[in-house]
């Protein structure tokens, strides 16, 4: 059983998400109802 990935699976598995945030990201910035439905409904960390 191999527990390692290799570093092409890595690098499809990055390029996957990175894809999927930029489509994200086109989709909230072409639909404002959209925008601020995820606005309303998220929150944010404060740090110190």
């Amino acid at each position: 059983m191999k527990i390692i990935p290799t570093l092409p699976e890595i690098a499809k598995e990055g390029i996957l998400v990175f894809c999927g945030v930029l489509v994200a990201a086109l989709i909230l910035s072409r639909l404002p109802k959209l925008q601020a439905f995820v606005e309303k409904n998220s929150f944010t960390v404060h740090t110190k």
